[in-house]
């Protein structure tokens, strides 16, 4: 029989243990659920902290976004405001570009009108030239169809004589002598003034053709300024032009590298966000580096491709400004020498002004002295013909008279009266023409030297007004040349502002790249964090993990890597592919970037280049011109230096003689006196001899009275020559007679 006390007491000891065991299991189930619960709260902490860092994170990226975006809109409103002063500039330069044109068409139009007037000139003093040739050459006809007139009248006089054969013919023979030497150096005289007339005409038309041949040279030169001008205008509006196109392709460029940078920081937020969920970062982090390692590898090559690129643009540049300074100097140099060439033709052409104003002067006064000296010999030659005249007719009317008195008839002595009177008629006559011939020939050479004063006076004003248009020409020139050197250095200085545009890109491109590059050091710095946390977790996780763990957990681990797994691998795909995308458009945006640029800077050098060599060809062809005249000016000049040589040498001849004839005479003066000086050396010479046996004959006396008696009379005779003997103990070693040389050395010595 079982115990009921031992029954129950069994009873309760089971249930007890039942219980215990209930309650140590629940108790179990209950640690471990707390176990879940705290680990669930634990993750609940961790995903909260990372929620809230990732708002603070998008809030810094928002912030940053928003600093570059007011970064950029700065920069957008200054580059819209650089665009409306470059339109500006632009529309200023075009406004300057239509005056200079308008500036230049008036130019052609007055230079158009110069020469109009130059030709017109140029006919007119060709017709008045012809007039005055066609009047000298009638003048010239009436002159010698007078003269054949008077040596007609002459052979008739002669024929006359000849048969009525009058006595006392020779001083009317020699009456007709004078008159006809007297014709013949008139005819001279004026066949020099003819000549003269021709060599003045000569030289007058050979400075006008000179003149018009220089204003028309001058007027092409300026032909070719215009059009080169022209075509510097028209290469500037297609630089305008391309300026234009360069600023809308910066512009485009810009927006679609803001647009790439905008879905860069998108794709890395996005890249960011599901980075947080990956537990299994370890295994992909070392592909993930590899990858990043080649971007870098491949993105620092790029770089170091575009900055080699650059230097060698940048050296380029360099040499290129380098070229450019050299040129520069070049015609700085080449502009000195034709200022200083302008200065010597200024100096020359002033110098040529004052001898031509000179031989004028002179040439008018030879013309007012041959003037008078006419005026005076033909006054003289009339009075001296009057009298030859008054006196033959006394002469033959005495010896006329004498004759019929003695032996001719009264019948014989009217045929003598009638031919008298008809002598008496015809010489009258012939001395009324010759008086009025001379008058006549006295006013036309009066009128021809008003003429050539007149023409003097013309030639001068026109001389005067080719040298004030020269002048002017000069100075317009020059003012051109100013113009065109400043428009030149506005063209390098733009060149250089354009080169520092480009810099300034470039710059802008590498601060991109650098800032690219930054970003992607702290996105890496942020994988690095995140992995720190991801390590953290995974201490906790084991820390909080027990050897006893349920099923639940182990399947929802399982579950929970697997989905991890899929959405990781589903992630990185996405993000690799982005990047490479992104990696590549980059790189293409960059190539195409630079060929571009490089291909702009090529074409701009190639038009600098060959706008540097029109300008130079142009130069070079002035320089030529300005060689040509400086050779003729220096032939000219060399002319005039030989004879002011010529006469330099004849007075540095006469100056030598002169200096040779008085070095002559100063040699033979101071030879003389050389002579003079040893004479008198050769006689204080001897008197000290003879000084020196009275001493010592004077020592060889006895007594001192004796000496004193001799002594005194001999110094009273040499007291006079001290002085002297000074003067020759002095000069002893440069004046030594031959003779007592020896004498001169003993002497000296004591």
């Amino acid at each position: 029989m079982v115990n009921p006390v031992n029954a129950t007491v069994n009873c309760t000891q089971g249930q007890e243990s039942v219980i215990n065991n209930l309650h140590y299991k629940m108790s179990k189930k209950i640690a471990q659920l707390t176990k879940v619960i705290y680990m669930l709260n634990n993750k609940n902490e961790d995903t909260e902290n990372m929620l809230e860092d990732l708002i603070e994170a998008h809030r810094r990226e928002l912030d940053t976004i928003s600093v570059n975006e007011k970064f950029t809109s700065v920069r957008y409103q200054e580059m819209i405001e650089e665009e409306i002063q470059y339109r500006s500039q632009i529309s200023a330069l075009n406004t300057k570009i239509k005056e200079f044109v308008s500036d230049l068409h008036l130019q052609k139009e007055e230079y158009e009108k110069r020469l109009l007037t130059v030709t017109e000139t140029k006919r007119e003093m060709q017709k008045d030239l012809e007039s005055k040739i066609e009047k000298l050459e009638s003048s010239m006809e009436h002159i010698l169809t007078a003269k054949s007139a008077d040596s007609l009248v002459i052979l008739e006089l002669r024929k006359q004589w000849t048969e009525h054969k009058c006595p006392s013919v020779e001083p009317i023979l020699r009456e007709k002598c004078l008159l006809e030497n007297l014709l013949s150096e008139k005819a001279h005289y004026i066949e020099q003034l003819e000549n003269d007339f021709s060599d003045v005409k000569r030289e007058l038309s050979a400075a006008y053709e000179e003149q018009l041949n220089r204003l028309h040279s001058e007027l092409l030169v300026k032909k070719n300024t215009l059009e080169t001008s022209e075509k510097t205008v028209t290469i500037l509006g297609e630089r305008l032009v391309s300026a234009k196109d360069a600023l809308n392709l910066a512009e485009k460029l810009h927006a679609e590298n803001v647009s790439l940078a905008v879905s860069d920081a998108i794709c890395k937020i996005e890249v960011s966000f599901t980075n947080q969920w990956e537990e299994k970062f370890k295994e992909q982090k070392i592909s993930h580096e590899l990858e990043l390692e080649e971007v870098y590898s491949s993105f620092e090559k790029g770089r170091r491709e575009s900055e080699t690129s650059m230097r060698e643009l940048l050296g380029k540049l360099e040499k290129q400004q380098e070229a450019l300074i050299g040129i520069k100097m070049e015609y700085e140099s080449r502009i000195n020498q034709a200022d200083f060439d302008l200065r010597q033709l200024r100096a020359t052409n002033s110098k040529l002004e004052e001898r031509l104003t000179n031989e004028r002067t002179k040439h008018l006064e030879n013309l007012r002295q041959s003037n008078s000296q006419l005026q005076y010999i033909h006054t003289t030659e009339i009075q001296t013909v009057v009298r030859n005249l008054s006196q033959l007719r006394k002469h033959t009317s005495k010896r006329i008279q004498a004759v019929h008195t003695r032996l001719i008839p009264s019948f014989i002595q009217e045929l003598t009266k009638s031919l008298t009177t008809l002598l008496r008629e015809k010489l009258e006559k012939e001395l009324s023409q010759r008086a009025e011939g001379a008058q006549s020939s006295g006013k036309r050479l009066e009128a021809e030297l008003a003429r050539y004063r007149k023409l003097i006076q013309t030639t001068k004003q026109e001389q005067e007004q080719s040298i004030e248009n020269s002048r002017r020409k000069m100075n317009e020139m020059e003012n051109d040349w100013n113009r065109q050197k400043e428009d030149y250095i506005t063209k390098l200085q733009a060149s250089e502002l354009a080169r520092e545009k480009f810099m300034l890109d470039a710059t802008a491109q590498q601060t991109q790249t650098e800032a690219t590059s930054t970003k992607l050091i702290e996105f890496a710095q942020e994988i690095d964090r995140l992995e720190k946390k991801n390590e953290q977790l995974a201490k906790r996780v084991k820390m909080g993990k027990s050897l006893q763990f349920t099923d639940l957990t182990a399947e929802l681990d399982k579950k929970w890597a697997e989905t991890v797994g899929r959405e990781c691998a589903r992630v990185k795909d996405e993000v690799t592919s982005k990047l490479q995308a992104n990696f590549q458009i980059a790189m293409s945006n960059l190539e195409d970037c630079h060929a571009v640029r490089v291909a702009e800077i090529q074409n701009e050098f190639k038009q600098q280049l060959q706008l540097l060599e029109s300008k130079n060809s142009h130069l070079n062809d002035k320089i030529s011109k300005l060689v040509i005249e400086l050779k003729d000016l220096k032939e000219r000049c060399a002319n005039l230096l030989e004879s002011q040589l010529m006469i330099a040498k004849d007075k540095v001849d006469a100056e030598v003689k002169l200096r040779e004839e008085m070095l002559t005479q100063q040699n033979e003066d101071f030879n003389a006196a050389q002579n003079m000086l040893k004479a008198k050396i050769h006689e204080l010479h001897q008197r000290l001899m003879e000084f020196q046996q009275a001493r010592v004959e004077f020592r060889k006396l006895p007594s001192p009275t004796l000496r004193s008696n001799l002594l005194l009379p001999r110094l009273e005779d040499k007291c006079p020559l001290k002085p002297f003997a000074k003067f020759a103990t002095a000069n002893q070693k440069e004046f030594v007679c031959p003779q007592n040389f020896a004498v001169t050395n003993s002497v000296s010595g004591r």
